[in-house]
């Protein structure tokens, strides 16, 4: 039971003693063997000359960490012609040699630092009992030599940001197997060509329409790939120029922005949205007495009564909390005083109450009209003292805060008109769709656009062949600049556009790898160097 536990070969070791204490487990061991294979002659000794402790790290168990004391023999070997007279035996399945962990801690740390950045990977190892610095993890993913990947039938290309803007590499992934099987420094053409010349068996490369990667596949080509320009960029292409036709069409952008305005039903508007202030909300913004008069009520009523009790003023201020001076107030007065009553200060406004409650509005709040006429007829007062005086005797609110800010004109980018055009009816919204209605309604230019890049998604989304040539001789005789360009760019790259309407194979499984590299890469913080990066990205090889 306990070998079965402890020991990481039950076929070459032995049990021999465990020892367990309140954070560790020492397990001693020794080779079942009587017998050794010479490292240099590969011949089998059985003389032993000597042993010696050899002591091993190994899985932890529960929450202790393990060790493991291997009682290694040292053999004399017999073939004459061998240069050695000694040699240690070596257990390849159980240790490295001069390890001080055993292979199945060392596969697990291993697991560790390709799942994990290694400063994330030293704390989780130091959680399981398994300690190892964040340094130890990143020589231990260098150690490991790249897995043997065979070449791709079905490749797939894409670039990555190593910083993005200035510098980006290649990822190249096999689309059967999805995985990724190499990265590149760059996105140069003769990059590339060179890795495909080194793997001459690929049959199929999906691949976007930059040019870097159109040329590299054109210097690599021995054998005639067949190549497939990804339909997602397709796509992209479209919208994309799209944006550049409404870049030039900003009439057509001015005119559906006045036109959209101008059908809105002001009407349907609230008149609380329009700037129109109701009696209600008179009433709402009118000052009501606050909490604060009814607490200090509380208190000089407490402070009355305390008085009545006999008690000190002294005593009543300590009791209370109140300051000597307001409890000495509070006596003297016989109703609550009045915080900041300024009866002998009179409103510059208050003589022509009248006239300002005559001229008022609550429909049509209008200051800067009532301002004017009271100065007409002698007012001396500030605009200010006349809001004070709307406020204060008439329960006017802060007119800022209840009049909605002048709406703002109707405005759409060139982004914009193009994804309204670019989009299928069922998927825009509703002010998307009257925007592209208005702009088809405007202009016949648009109108053609809307109808070519509705039937170009379709035949992209279905996948109809046969309708290329069609589409690129209505695109050249629609009289659309970028129609024309757009057509042109797809001739040069005909044969990958038709074999994209043809097959299935697409650059979906790059984008999804390069989403992986970006996590790895972000996840390793300083440390993300091209080899490290290269090395975690391409993956480990399967540990036994």
């Amino acid at each position: 039971m306990f070998a079965e536990l402890f020991l990481p070969n039950t076929q070459l070791l032995s049990f021999d003693e465990i020892k367990i204490d309140a954070n560790s487990i020492l397990v001693k061991i020794s080779s079942s063997r009587n017998y050794a294979i010479c490292p240099y002659c590969q011949t089998s000794a059985t003389r032993i000359h000597s042993r010696y402790p050899r002591t091993l790290s190994d899985l932890p168990c529960g929450e202790r960490a393990v060790k493991i004391c291997w009682v290694s023999k040292r053999y004399f070997c017999d073939n004459n012609d061998c240069v050695h007279l000694t040699f240690c035996e070596q257990l390849s399945e159980v240790a490295a040699r001069y390890a001080r962990k055993t292979m199945r801690l060392t596969n697990k740390q291993l697991q560790i630092g390709f799942d994990l950045s290694a400063e994330a990977g030293k704390r989780l190892a130091q959680l399981l009992n398994m300690g190892i610095s964040g340094d130890q993890i990143i020589r231990l993913v260098h150690s490991i030599p790249n897995p043997d990947t065979p070449t791709p039938r079905v490749l797939g290309i894409d670039d990555w940001a190593i910083r993005k803007g200035q510098k980006y590499g290649t990822i190249l992934v096999d689309l059967e197997k999805q995985r990724v099987i190499d990265l590149l420094p760059d996105r140069k053409p003769e990059t590339l060509a060179a890795w495909l010349i080194a793997h001459p068996d690929i049959e199929i490369i999906s691949r976007d329409r930059g040019k870097e990667y159109i040329e590299g596949i054109t210097l690599g080509g021995k054998q005639d790939f067949l190549e497939i320009a990804d339909r997602f960029h397709l796509l992209k292409n479209m919208v994309e120029m799209l944006q550049r036709f409404f870049e030039r069409s900003s009439n057509e952008l001015k005119s559906a922005a006045t036109k959209i305005a101008s059908d809105v039903d002001v009407s349907l508007i609230p008149e609380s949205e329009n700037g129109a202030i109701t009696e209600a909300e008179l009433h709402d913004n009118a000052k009501e007495p606050s909490n604060e008069q009814t607490y200090q009520q509380a208190r000089f009523d407490e402070v009355k009564r305390l008085e009545i009790e006999g008690l000190s003023q002294r005593a009543i201020a300590t009791k209370v909390g109140l300051a000597r001076q307001t409890v000495r107030k509070y006596l003297l007065s016989d109703t609550l005083p009045r915080k900041h009553q300024n009866i002998a200060c009179q409103s510059r406004a208050t003589p022509f109450m009248n006239i300002i409650r005559e001229h008022w509005d609550p429909s049509n709040p209008n200051v800067k009209k009532l301002f004017d006429e009271i100065q007409a007829r002698g007012f001396k007062g500030s605009y200010a003292s006349l809001n004070r005086a709307l406020h204060n005797q008439l329960g006017v609110g802060n007119l800022k805060l209840s009049r909605p800010a002048a709406p703002k004109p109707i405005q759409y980018s060139p982004r914009q008109a193009a994804w309204a055009i670019f989009q299928p009816d069922e998927n825009l919204k509703d002010t998307q769709k009257v925007l592209c209605q208005t702009l088809c309604e405007l202009s016949p230019a648009v109108m053609k656009a809307h109808q070519l890049a509705h039937t170009f998604r379709k035949m992209i989304e279905m996948r109809q062949n046969g309708q290329l040539d069609s589409w690129l001789s209505e695109a050249d005789s629609s009289q659309i600049v970028e129609f024309e360009r757009f057509a042109d760019s797809l001739r040069k790259d005909y044969k990958a556009v038709k074999a994209a309407l043809t097959y299935a194979w697409s650059n979906g499984q790059v984008e999804g790898q390069v989403n992986r590299l970006k996590m790895i890469k972000r996840q390793m913080y300083g440390r993300a160097g091209f080899s490290l990066l290269r090395r975690k990205v391409i993956g480990m090889p399967l540990v036994s």
